[in-house]
């Protein structure tokens, strides 16, 4: 298998390490200065096993840089790239543009708020019921 290889950082243990994934979407739209990456793969520290923590190093981003570049030349020359593993993507919440980060934050809050109260129906939370 083909896999990009990013060096990160895990956020608790601050270990760098190697890891790799088949594909990262990136937001391009967000402040974050690598675009708030999206990793398929599993995401776990090798060092410490916290899971979620993982942070790119400036040199993952110059690489993420490189193949999001790559990406869109392709895509302005009307070229497609077979299976590019830097492609943007957005995501929604509530109707509203947000970045993956916070989507998935906000998607794993409202996860352990419906197990804590089984009684509210989620289409409530989440925005999408009558009033």
């Amino acid at each position: 298998m083909n896999e990009l290889r990013l060096p990160l950082r895990c956020k608790r243990c601050k270990e760098v390490l190697a890891y790799g994934f088949e594909r990262v979407l990136l937001d391009v739209e967000s402040k974050d200065p690598y675009g708030d990456p999206a990793f398929v793969g599993e995401i776990v520290c090798k060092a410490c096993g916290t899971e979620g923590e993982l942070e790119p190093t400036p040199d993952a981003g110059r690489i993420l840089t490189s193949h999001m570049m790559e990406f869109l030349n392709a895509a302005r020359g009307g070229r497609t790239i077979a299976r590019p593993k830097v492609m943007p993507a957005e995501t929604q919440l509530r109707g509203k543009r947000v970045g993956f980060a916070d989507g998935a934050s906000a998607s794993s809050i409202r996860r352990s708020r419906s197990r804590r109260a089984p009684s509210v129906p989620a289409s409530t939370e989440a925005g999408c019921g009558s009033s």
